[in-house]
């Protein structure tokens, strides 16, 4: 086993802090429940700015969310439209059909969808010259 000072020191500083508890909850109990109050409203303060503070990015994040799962909802359809019985009649495609449907596969890209951003940062520094 690997000697590790990291462990040492973080086992250390438990202990220490679990002694102080204890000695604290013996001595004065009122100031030990005191302190673990105020240091729960201090921390809830600061999530709770925290995420009034982050909310205003989940507008953003949200579109994204609804996009990923249309693009899912679309798959799925596919995937069941696919796996259903096929006649057993078919026809045989024609030459012209095939390259058709080459074109048309090509340009179709349905399990993406463009979100709208914030276009107007971006420039081609070429066309700015």
């Amino acid at each position: 086993m690997r000697f590790s000072w990291s462990r040492i020191i973080f086992y250390l500083v438990i202990a220490l802090a679990a002694i102080g508890l204890f000695t604290s909850l013996f001595r004065n109990p009122v100031m030990l429940f005191t302190r673990i109050i105020i240091g729960a409203a201090v921390i809830g303060i600061i999530l709770f700015v925290f995420y009034v503070v982050s909310g205003q990015n989940r507008s953003a994040y949200a579109g994204y969310r609804k996009a990923v799962r249309q693009s899912k909802r679309r798959l799925a359809e596919r995937e069941r439209s696919h796996t259903m019985r096929k006649s057993h009649l078919h026809v045989i495609p024609s030459k012209a059909m095939l390259k058709k449907r080459a074109a048309h596969k090509r340009a179709e890209h349905a399990h993406l969808k463009v979100i709208d951003g914030k276009k107007k940062g971006r420039r081609n520094s070429s066309l700015t010259r």
